[in-house]
């Protein structure tokens, strides 16, 4: 009889939780999700039976598959449009995304609303594990931007009155030119030219 040890998958821990969200939300088999995230289906199907493996299978989540993948869209559209995702603003985004789609009772509350430049949080946020491990899960989509502290003068300097002279000034210019209703006709250009891909069209 051969001692030798056979050779084990490698997939990492965010995969696994996506192929067990899979046959937990009914929407593969586990043979459909073995072959898709390219698992064995025995451990798909151990995990799903057996909460105490701590991989999520027993645990329910704040959203299904589809409502996370539909998230991912969001946010990449939000960042084609201009908004600049930083921690805080993926935070409050994603908060009111599960409080308006998911009836998990760990989210109830008031959603957070997005008005155009401004983000007002008006409920629960998810935690930074919940944000670490969803940014994990969908690195290859999402990129989130890191803050920069404004040093002290800029920042003494933005007062209330500048504040509010700055979205009147941008309020007139988005109503003049009728781009209220159509950011996707809004550009972003330094003298440099475009910072998209327009440049190449």
């Amino acid at each position: 009889m051969s001692n030798k040890k056979r050779p084990h998958s490698r997939y990492d821990k965010q995969q696994l939780i996506r192929a067990v969200r899979a046959v937990v939300d009914n929407e593969m088999t586990s043979m459909e999700s073995s072959i898709h995230f390219h698992i064995p289906e025995s451990t798909i199907r151990s995990h799903v039976r057996n909460p105490s493996l701590h991989v999520g299978a027993g645990r329910k989540f704040y959203l299904t598959s589809k409502q996370e993948h539909y998230l991912v869209d969001l946010i990449k559209t939000l960042e084609k449009t201009g908004v600049r995702l930083t921690k805080m603003v993926l935070k409050k985004v994603i908060g009111e995304f599960i409080n308006y789609t998911s009836t998990d009772n760990r989210f109830n509350g008031k959603y957070t609303l997005l008005f155009h430049f401004n983000i007002c949080s008006l409920g629960k946020e998810p935690s930074l594990h919940w944000l670490s491990n969803f940014l994990n899960r969908n690195k290859k989509e999402i990129k989130m931007v890191k803050e920069k502290k404004l040093d002290k003068k800029r920042r003494n300097g933005f007062t209330e009155e500048v504040r509010l002279g700055w979205l009147e000034k941008v309020k007139k210019t988005l109503t003049n030119n009728s781009l209220i209703h159509t950011p996707m006709n809004i550009f972003n250009v330094d003298e440099s030219g475009f910072a998209d891909d327009t440049q190449s069209k």
